[in-house]
């Protein structure tokens, strides 16, 4: 496991394709929100990007918001939440929010990297994702006042470029196309599919099958 984390640390030394990749997958509707918001008193979130192995192929997390009066209902999103006090870093948020939204643990989160910020104008959040090792299958422990369920999805199937569509949506009375990742019939679209394709872009040639190199632990 030591030269996979070697391997997969070296992957992510930047610079980073940042705003070029996340504007791959940018909604049409972004610049227009953008001039709606003024970026005032701007909120900072940090979310997680969980790489574990299952099966000797790799995999990460995301979860379904459940439906709310709000701008992210029912969304898919990476885990994570808004910059607390109690933080020291976005880093210490990711992993805060993870452990509190989905039961895995914080000390268990193994430092990658952190990627490229991205502004959300219609919550007015600047996010902060960031990469983590995770060295054993997770089990869930979810709070269902933040999360309906858990989707796990292997990167090979994610970066698939046949995973890549289009459709077209409405917030409010605009109506707009957005360009989404469609796996196993989960849309994947907005900010997330943003980082997604920074995501994408890094591990670019990166080998996503490897022997197992750890068993599954159940006693977390």
């Amino acid at each position: 496991m030591d030269s996979f984390l070697s391997d997969l640390k070296k992957q992510f030394i930047g610079p980073f394709p940042g705003e070029r990749a996340q504007l791959s997958m940018s909604p049409e509707i972004r610049d227009y929100m953008n001039n709606l918001k003024k970026k005032t008193l701007v909120k900072k979130a940090g979310v997680a990007i969980i790489i574990f192995q299952k099966e000797g192929v790799l995999y990460t997390v995301f979860i379904k918001r459940p439906k709310y009066d709000g701008p992210h209902s029912a969304q898919i999103s990476f885990p994570g939440g808004k910059l607390d006090y109690v933080d020291n870093n976005l880093i210490q948020t990711a992993i805060r929010e993870t452990q509190e939204e989905v039961g895995i643990k914080a000390d268990d989160l193994l430092f990658i990297s952190s990627l490229s910020p991205l502004y959300i104008p219609i919550s007015n959040i600047l996010v902060q994702p960031v990469v983590f090792f995770l060295p054993y299958q997770p089990v869930y422990c979810i709070s269902t006042r933040e999360v309906d369920h858990v989707i796990e999805i292997d990167f090979k199937t994610l970066f698939d470029d046949n995973s890549v569509k289009e459709k077209t949506l409405q917030i409010g009375e605009v109506n707009f196309n957005t360009p989404y990742y469609d796996v196993y019939d989960n849309h994947i679209w907005g900010a997330t599919a943003m980082v997604v394709a920074e995501l994408k872009e890094i591990m670019k040639g990166f080998n996503l099958d490897r022997p197992n190199f750890y068993s599954v632990r159940n006693d977390r």
